[in-house]
């Protein structure tokens, strides 16, 4: 892998974590409104705040990695122009459903039903990231001038 990939691999996972980190963190956010678990006071508030953040972060970390390594890996010799939506979606799917288990487990999860419903539910969340990230990056490359030669789709 060239040092263009890689950086182009840990841009898409530093991305995904500080994105999923914010969705963690306007999650709790919500959740504190509705009185839920942060009824008890600001200090229990930050608390919360900073593990769902911390570990929505995680899971976009681990989720934007195995997706980059797989885009990678497995459509290296495609243009941006000629991956499919549907194919990045899968390839997000299966990337975030790998770092939703990962997390999970990481985080203290046991149950086979959390860690079930971690995976998919991260799964579906990369997959919609992944998606999004094609799109950026198409609409990113149309406002740029045509280089001479085509990359592959992880390079953009």
């Amino acid at each position: 892998m060239t040092a263009h990939r890689v950086r182009s691999a840990l841009s898409i996972a530093l991305l995904w974590a500080i994105a999923w980190g914010a969705c963690g963190a306007l999650l709790a956010l919500d959740r504190s409104f509705n009185n839920t678990p942060l009824a008890s006071g600001s200090r229990h508030a930050f608390q919360y705040m900073a593990f769902t953040s911390l570990l929505f972060g995680t899971c976009g970390l681990l989720a934007g990695t195995a997706f980059a390594a797989a885009l990678a890996r497995a459509e290296r010799s495609k243009t941006l122009e000629s991956l499919s939506s549907l194919r990045i979606a899968c390839w997000g799917l299966l990337g975030g459903a790998l770092a939703g288990l990962t997390a999970f487990r990481l985080f203290g999860a046991t149950s086979l039903s959390a860690l079930a419903l971690g995976a998919g539910a991260v799964g579906a969340l990369a997959s919609l990231f992944a998606v999004g990230t094609l799109r950026l990056a198409r609409s990113a490359r149309a406002t740029r001038p045509a280089a001479s030669t085509p990359r592959s789709a992880i390079s953009h």
